[in-house]
């Protein structure tokens, strides 16, 4: 089976709806988070390349956050980069500027549990950022 098909099936055991486009060789999977501030959407992106799976959350735009509050933000996520355990950020741009949770596998050691924990992972990046790191810096009344 080639990744493709075992990420499409990997997904069917998560139970997730998915869109995949054959184009852009990725996948989109929209998910809902339940944090301590409500109910947030994440697009879930897993981009398959030549050597790389990559998965991200796209978590806020980076210019719905204060310039002057940016430089501390970025230290929080930088630290719990650096010091949590399956839990990584980074700014990702497509249309416009994001914070992103993301996880990466390389092809030739793809394995569908694997996927699957680090999906979780950047889900739990996910609510790390919404549940903690952003509190901790003020709300934000915009929303991706």
């Amino acid at each position: 089976m080639n990744v493709v098909e075992e990420l499409k099936e990997a997904f069917k055991e998560m139970n997730l709806k998915v869109y995949y486009s054959q184009e852009g060789n990725f996948f989109i999977v929209p998910f809902k988070l339940k944090t301590k501030s409500g109910e947030k959407e994440v697009k879930i992106f897993v981009e398959i390349s030549e050597n790389w799976i990559l998965t991200f959350g796209l978590l806020e735009e980076v210019d719905n956050i204060p310039p002057s509050m940016r430089p501390h933000l970025y230290e929080d996520l930088l630290e719990k980069t650096l010091y949590g355990r399956e839990i990584k950020y980074s700014l990702i741009e497509i249309d416009k500027e994001y914070i992103a949770a993301q996880a990466e596998t390389r092809r030739q050691a793809f394995s569908r549990e694997d996927f699957k924990v680090e999906f979780k992972g950047v889900l739990a990046a996910a609510l790390i950022f919404y549940d903690e790191i952003l509190p901790k810096h003020y709300s934000l009344d915009k929303t991706i």
